[in-house]
């Protein structure tokens, strides 16, 4: 039996077995064939115990290795966490930098432009205090002096009407040509103003004008204009170049039209875009036959000086004339 354990290698087998020929060699007095088995019965305990002692030593190992990875795991992971908030405090801290980098931008950005707000408020009322001064001065110095040589040309022409025609005649172009200069001088006055740069006072200046000029001719005026809108701040050059054209328009229909009726239209919105059309039902021409001598050079050059503007000229012998420009008011 022990033989037959040792062939297949089990050891504890092998143990007991020898372990009970021992006992049973020394019950029957046979010492030599005891002591043999109980040699190999400690070689084979030995054995098995080594064997023990291996496979916990190996259990020990394998335990210690399993912990000691664990920990380096843990570590690793400690030390990844560790890098991770490390990377995210870094974030924070760079985005802070460039919130408080935006802020103080803005803010100086906010300071400057204010800065120049002030500075452009100031500069508009500096300029509109000097525009007010030259306005009156106008107003005061040239005005009076027109005023009074108009009135002295009357007299003149009072005492003067019966005895010497010639004299009389010279003092009435100096008595016209000083009436249009104050007219004119008049208008310049009112271009000036600040107050004046607005859609309700060039709608006013509008009705004001056309009623005035076309007052004792006998043709009837038709005034539509774009009363209802909200004011609002326009450009005074553009201001002062639709007033110009208007003039000129109903001049030349007073001069050569031999109109009855005279319509104006006038509209605008809230971008600032504007029509202004005026419409008779004169004589009428041939539009391929009339020339920048007829006028039509002034009204081109006054429509170039408005933003975006355009012209359009329609007229038809019998019917009458319409002339419509359009453009942006500022």
């Amino acid at each position: 039996g022990a033989l037959g354990f040792e062939k297949t290698g089990y050891k504890m087998g092998s143990k007991e077995c020898y372990e009970i020929l021992s006992e049973i060699s020394y019950k029957n007095n046979d010492y030599k064939k005891g002591y043999e088995f109980f040699k190999k019965f400690v070689a084979y305990k030995d054995s098995i115990l080594n064997d023990e002692s291996a496979k916990k030593l190996i259990e020990m190992s394998i335990k210690y290795e399993t912990e000691k990875k664990e920990i380096e795991n843990a570590k690793l992971k400690f030390k990844n966490q560790n890098k991770t908030i490390l990377n995210i405090v870094f974030l924070m801290a760079i985005l802070f930098l460039i919130v408080i980098f935006y802020l103080i931008s803005r803010n100086t950005k906010t300071k400057a432009k204010a800065s120049k707000v002030i500075h452009q408020n100031e500069l508009i009322k500096q300029k509109d205090e000097i525009r007010e001064n030259i306005s009156n001065d106008l107003h005061d110095q040239i005005g009076s002096g027109l005023t009074s040589i108009s009135m002295t040309c009357i007299q003149g022409i009072a005492e003067h009407q019966r005895q010497m025609p010639i004299e009389t005649t010279l003092l009435e172009k100096i008595n016209m040509k000083s009436r249009e200069l104050s007219e004119n001088l008049r208008e310049l006055i009112w271009a000036t103003k600040p107050e004046n740069e607005n859609l309700s006072s060039l709608i006013s200046n509008i009705r004001n004008y056309a009623y005035t000029f076309l007052e004792n001719s006998g043709i009837v005026l038709t005034l539509n204009l774009a009363d209802n809108l909200t004011p609002y701040a326009i450009n005074s050059e553009t201001h002062r170049n639709i007033y110009l054209i208007l003039k000129e328009t109903l001049s030349n229909i007073l001069k050569h039209s031999k109109a009855k009726e005279v319509k104006i239209n006038f509209i605008a919105d809230t971008n600032k875009w504007f029509k202004l059309e005026v419409i008779d039902n004169g004589k009428g021409f041939n539009v391929d036959g009339f020339t920048d001598r007829n006028g039509l050079s002034s009204l081109k050059k006054r429509i170039s000086k408005i933003k975006d503007g355009k012209l359009e000229l329609k007229s038809e012998p019998g019917v009458g004339t319409s002339v419509m420009i359009e453009g942006k008011l500022a």
